[in-house]
C-alpha cells in the first residue's frame, strides 16, 4: 500500500488516504523527501584486482630474473584476457541508495523543530514556520466584466 512507503522519519505518521489521492502517485503536497546516495568500490571488483596482481606477480617470480622486465608486458596482458569476461560484467562501483520522508513539517512544532534539526545537520539553512493555510485567504473567483458599461475609446 502507497501509505507504506511513506512513513515520517521523524514522528511515524503516515498521510491521509485524502493526501494520497491527491498526489496522483508522487510524494505527498508538503511532505519532505531525503535521498541518500553512496558510491563505492565494488569488493567484487576489488578482489578480481587483487587476483589479477598477485597471478601477474606469481608468474613473474617463476622467471629468472634478467627476463622479468622483458616479459611484463605479455605476461599482464595474458592475466588480463584471463579475468576479461569476469571483469565485464562486474561493475566497478557499487551505488546504495536510500529514502527518508518527513511528514508536513508546518504541520506540528516540534515536527518543524526537529526538520530545522536536520536541516542545521546537513548545512541547510533553517526554514520559518509558514502561516496556517487557514490564515491565508482563498483567491478571488475571475469575475467577467460586463461588457455593456464598458466605453469604447477612439
Amino acid at each position: 500500500m502507497l501509505d507504506d512507503l511513506y512513513i515520517c522519519a521523524l514522528s511515524g505518521v503516515t498521510p491521509t488516504e485524502e493526501e494520497l489521492l491527491e498526489s496522483e502517485g508522487e510524494i505527498p503536497d508538503s511532505w519532505v523527501k531525503i535521498s541518500l546516495t553512496r558510491r563505492f568500490l565494488n569488493p567484487k571488483w576489488i578482489a578480481i584486482q587483487r587476483v589479477k596482481q598477485g597471478l601477474l606477480k606469481q608468474s613473474l617470480e617463476e622467471l629468472p630474473k634478467a627476463e622479468r622486465e622483458e616479459n611484463l608486458m605479455t605476461l599482464a596482458v595474458q592475466v588480463e584476457s584471463q579475468y576479461f569476461a569476469m571483469e565485464a560484467e562486474t561493475d566497478k562501483y557499487v551505488v546504495e541508495e536510500e529514502e527518508a520522508f518527513i511528514a508536513p513539517p508546518e504541520s506540528d512544532t516540534a515536527l518543524f523543530n526537529e526538520y530545522n534539526k536536520v536541516r542545521q545537520l546537513l548545512g541547510l539553512e533553517e526554514e520559518e514556520m509558514d502561516p496556517d493555510e487557514d490564515d491565508i485567504p482563498e483567491p478571488l473567483p475571475f469575475i467577467q466584466k460586463d461588457q455593456s458599461n464598458v466605453s469604447k475609446k477612439d
